[in-house]
């Protein structure tokens, strides 16, 4: 069954791009009924507002990043999402992701933020050979991307999924 992609509420979005969390601490950030959304779930969810079919679950998927990017999203005017050809923004998903990039934190408690303007990354819940698996699309490619990396280092925001009823 589809589920439901969300924002999990108030408490996980305390700026305008949202919390950065390592994967070991997002697997725990989904308030009661939700959860990080599977790999499998994202296959769904771009099938579902795209019509395109993944190879599998951890593959990348062509032609799809547009409709899960924000459309016309302005931060003091400046639009977020800088115009690519071959990028077509519609938010058909209505995901609405921002390019927030993604913050390295590899001494303890100082963080390194990185990508700001130009990726937009997910959390999955999803695990393989030691790492964790994330979704991420990039203002230049028509493509959502799936990657590794690091549990602990390696912070970017959540998206929540619920059972649709």
């Amino acid at each position: 069954s589809l589920r439901e992609f969300g924002n999990p509420g108030p408490s996980a979005i305390s700026t305008i791009m949202g919390r950065f969390y390592s994967w070991e601490e997002a697997v725990t950030a989904c308030p009661e009924g939700w959860e990080l959304p599977s790999p499998s779930d994202w296959t769904a969810m771009v099938a579902a507002v795209s019509g395109k079919a993944a190879a599998d679950d951890l593959a990348d998927i062509d032609g799809v990043a547009g409709a899960l990017m924000g459309k016309d999203l302005k931060l003091n005017g400046k639009a977020l999402w800088q115009y690519w050809r071959g990028v077509e923004r519609t938010d058909a998903s209505a995901l609405s992701l921002m390019p927030g990039g993604y913050a390295l934190n590899t001494v303890p408690g100082l963080y390194s933020f990185h990508g700001n303007g130009s990726y937009a990354m997910l959390w999955t819940s999803g695990e393989r050979d030691g790492h964790a698996v994330y979704r991420y699309v990039n203002e230049k490619f028509p493509i959502l991307y799936c990657g590794l990396a690091d549990k602990k280092s390696f912070c970017i925001p959540v998206r929540c999924v619920k059972s649709a009823e």
